[in-house]
């Protein structure tokens, strides 16, 4: 077979059958079959799975791991490609899986392909904002691959992001190259660490624009800052990020960002009353973010140097 589609669920609702409904009106010149792990759903999840011809298997919630898990996927994959999609995210038209897989035709060491991530209609601006800035939101194909080891050593932290950036929100692997290489056991960033040994073992990968999802959230303040710690808790381990120093970074790079949220604010051109508002969300999302950066980097030293940070470290990372 030539592509399986993965999706892991745990109550997707109605938003996953639009997921589905996508999935299945993709047109190929081949056959594709679609695999299902659930955790455990006790809402219209399964309701939806029933309506297709889907190969769906189910693990006890406690035991889902977001790289082995997908490992189990994969392992259960009969296609050379396996694409790889989160429960929220829609394929945005009927070509998002060719176009994934076109990628691995013609060349050999193409080990990975991850798709464009459009935000949702009700997203929220500075969101939007984010995604559009993010490896995943760019416009244009990228191929990531390294000439020679030492080129790697040679790179400073922004370099090596762009290098191994990948994202299975919406993404895709080829089966040989994954029996080399599996997905690490990893509760977050399972998908960037595999990037990492993937083109570090010489393989290459590809950010293809014309695949594209719809997805975003609109969380809370509190959601973002742990999310943005776990990031950079995670590339500070894979690659040594460390954005901000100390509270002296957070102060002058919240002071940078601020400057930048003012500007993107001006151009959406909105009302007195509206703009004010958002000036206030602006300086709080500055300051989180920030602060999150600063503390997710540090946060292993944290951990070593002071027992009582520990725990404040599971409960950030819980649920994420």
């Amino acid at each position: 077979m030539k592509a399986s589609v993965f999706i892991p669920t745990l109550n997707g609702g109605d938003l996953f059958g639009q997921v589905l409904d996508a999935v299945y009106a993709q047109k190929t010149d081949y056959p594709f079959e679609v695999i299902v792990i659930d955790s455990g759903s006790t809402d219209s999840t399964l309701d939806h799975c029933a309506r297709y011809p889907i190969r769906l298997f189910h693990i006890d919630k406690r035991t889902f791991n977001h790289g082995l898990t997908r490992n189990l996927g994969i392992s259960k994959a009969r296609g050379e490609v396996v694409a790889l999609l989160t429960q929220d995210a829609v394929p945005a038209d009927e070509h998002w899986l060719s176009s994934l897989v076109r990628n691995y035709d013609d060349d050999p060491w193409v080990a990975g392909v991850y798709s464009r991530q459009l935000p949702r209609a009700d997203c929220e601006p500075f969101v939007r904002e984010r995604i559009l800035r993010w490896s995943a939101g760019r416009n244009e194909r990228t191929v990531q691959s390294l000439s020679t080891l030492s080129d790697y050593w040679n790179m400073n932290w922004f370099e090596r992001l762009e290098l191994i950036a990948f994202d299975d929100v919406a993404s895709s692997v080829r089966r040989q190259v994954w029996e080399e290489i599996p997905y690490e056991r990893r509760s977050f960033g399972e998908d960037v660490a595999w990037g990492k040994k993937v083109v570090l073992t010489g393989y290459k990968i590809v950010f293809e624009p014309d695949s594209a999802v719809i997805h975003s959230h609109n969380d809370s303040l509190w959601k973002q800052f742990r999310r943005i710690y776990c990031d950079h808790q995670n590339l500070h381990r894979l690659i040594g990020i460390t954005t901000n120093q100390g509270y002296e970074d957070v102060f002058i790079n919240t002071g940078a960002a601020l400057g930048y949220y003012s500007d993107m604010i001006d151009d959406w051109g909105w009302s007195s009353g509206r703009r004010w508002k958002a000036l206030a969300y602006s300086f709080a999302l500055a300051v989180s973010e920030n602060l999150a950066q600063f503390m997710g980097a540090a946060s292993d030293e944290w951990c070593r140097s002071f027992p009582w940070f520990r725990p404040i470290d599971v409960r950030l990372r819980r649920g994420i």
